[in-house]
């Protein structure tokens, strides 16, 4: 397959999962590791096809990837589901408020960024990404105790950012909202693994917008 039939097909089935449509790593067997995308984690709809990756690596207990950038158009009804995911401020919501008053419909370049924690210890710091979840302290928490974790843009914290904490034992998530460090933590209810989410909207020029997709899986014992 070509690159350009793999990015037309990774489009198409992006285009078919209704709304944020998540991406994240998979372990499989023999330590492998995939990349997925789907409507609601942990249910995967796609396996992401390599020429969509625009980079990735590994440092000690910890992946990262990126994806290339996409161009989407959304219904408005999507728009409303989409918002539901992502939880937008009020700025964004009020300015697509205004764009549908004028007949514009919703026109989106966005980004993934996707990281997996792969044993407990000590993790690496933030990789540089445009947009990166980064546990902090124990990197393997136990039920009942707090997970802590940092979100960063090139590095930098990003502070009163919405974050959601989801199961793959539950598909009902915990919202929280990163303070002024860019940090965020829930006491974690049950084992297993979790995925922590974020989508940052923005405006992209006059009409259109840009959003950039996070998301961290790791265990918790």
């Amino acid at each position: 397959m070509t690159r350009a039939a793999a990015l037309a097909l990774l489009l198409a089935g992006c285009a078919s999962l209704a709304h944020a449509h998540d991406s994240w790593f998979v372990r499989g067997d023999g330590g492998s590791l995939a990349l997925v995308t789907g409507t609601r984690y942990p249910r995967a709809d796609l396996v992401l096809p390599p020429e969509s990756v625009e980079a990735r690596a590994c440092e000690g207990n910890a992946c990262w990837a990126e994806l290339h950038e996409f161009d989407v158009s959304l219904d408005p009804q999507i728009v409303d589901v989409y918002f539901r995911e992502a939880q937008p401020p009020q700025s964004v919501r009020e300015r697509w408020k205004a764009l549908r008053a004028q007949g514009i419909d919703w026109h989106e370049r966005y980004r993934k960024f996707m990281r997996v924690q792969l044993a407990p210890g000590a993790a690496p710091g933030p990789a540089g990404l445009d947009l990166e979840i980064v546990p902090r302290g124990d990197t393997s928490p136990a039920t009942g105790s707090k997970a802590r974790f940092a979100l960063f843009a090139q590095g930098r914290p990003v502070n009163d950012q919405p974050v959601e904490l989801v199961s793959e034992r539950n598909p009902l998530g915990l919202w929280s909202r990163t303070d002024a460090n860019g940090e965020v933590e829930w006491t974690l209810p049950f084992s297993g693994e979790w995925l922590v989410r974020t989508i940052v909207i923005e405006p992209d020029g006059d009409t259109a917008w840009r959003s950039r997709f996070a998301t961290l899986v790791f265990d918790a014992r």
